[in-house]
């Protein structure tokens, strides 16, 4: 199924107060970077829990991370309108 050894779940960042976005994407792309530089991976759920986070392509934009689709598993849930989640999977896609 998959050309690599593990599949590491990767939580992208809360949407917290302003000041301390930039410290956690820091660390979301660092981690990310990790991940990708090990062969790995890596899945990036959608609002686990139902906490909001920011979502992982809104990350990726912010931070510069490059795509590579067939190690990147983006996990969506249904808790978006239909127009907001065909907007995600066009990007995605």
């Amino acid at each position: 199924m998959h050309a690599y050894p593990y599949v590491i779940e990767l939580l992208s960042p809360k949407r917290s107060p302003a000041e301390k976005v930039d410290e956690l994407l820091d660390r979301f792309a660092e981690r990310f970077r990790r991940v990708m530089d090990a062969g790995c991976g890596v899945s990036i759920p959608d609002n686990p829990m139902g906490q909001p986070r920011l979502g992982a392509l809104e990350c990726m934009d912010l931070m510069g991370l490059t795509i590579d689709p067939e190690k990147v598993i983006m996990n969506l849930n249904t808790f978006h309108a239909k127009d907001e989640l065909d907007g995600l999977l066009n990007r995605a896609a």
